[in-house]
């Protein structure tokens, strides 16, 4: 990983091609210049899960949500975000993970296994920036997933109780 070097621009403009996409301009800018903001990106091959939950019965949402991240932590999976009915899992980092598309799999199974017609999930493996972004008090860390808007498209599109893996 780098850390932010406020003497190199190529390093700014990475960072504000990697963001840009998922952040407006004038806030990475104002991030950029505050003096204990740091960025730590590196490329990385990871494997993720978009999983929408189920709006149906809006009662049951907390409990989905609560056994989305019970099986999540059963196979190391890092909940990155969860966003309304979204939750995004990612496998492979902050460390490497030995086995992290078995983990995907085996996730992506037990989902299903025990929420069924509750979720839809769009799973895969893609290199992307990962990195940590914050300072020494408060940090986030994230993944900068490629087509990240196509793939929740194709999961908005699909019915509940559908899987699909893109390769």
């Amino acid at each position: 990983m780098w850390p932010l070097d406020r003497k190199s621009k190529n390093k700014d403009e990475k960072i504000k091609k990697a963001f840009g996409q998922y952040i407006p301009a004038n806030i990475i800018d104002n991030l950029m210049s505050a003096d204990n903001v740091s960025f730590e990106l590196i490329e990385k091959e990871i494997d993720y899960a978009f999983i929408l939950v189920s709006e149906s019965s809006i009662e049951s949402v907390p409990q989905i949500i609560k056994a989305v991240l019970d099986i999540a932590e059963k196979h190391e999976g890092m909940v990155e975000s969860i966003t309304g009915p979204l939750i995004i899992v990612l496998l492979g980092i902050p460390q490497p993970q030995d086995n992290a598309q078995k983990r995907r799999h085996a996730l992506v199974v037990d989902l299903h296994e025990s929420l069924g017609a509750s979720i839809s999930i769009v799973h895969g493996n893609t290199k992307c920036l990962v990195g940590t972004v914050g300072n020494k008090n408060r940090s986030t860390i994230t993944a900068l997933i490629p087509n990240y808007k196509e793939k929740l498209k194709l999961l908005s599109n699909m019915e509940y109780g559908q899987q699909l893996e893109i390769k």
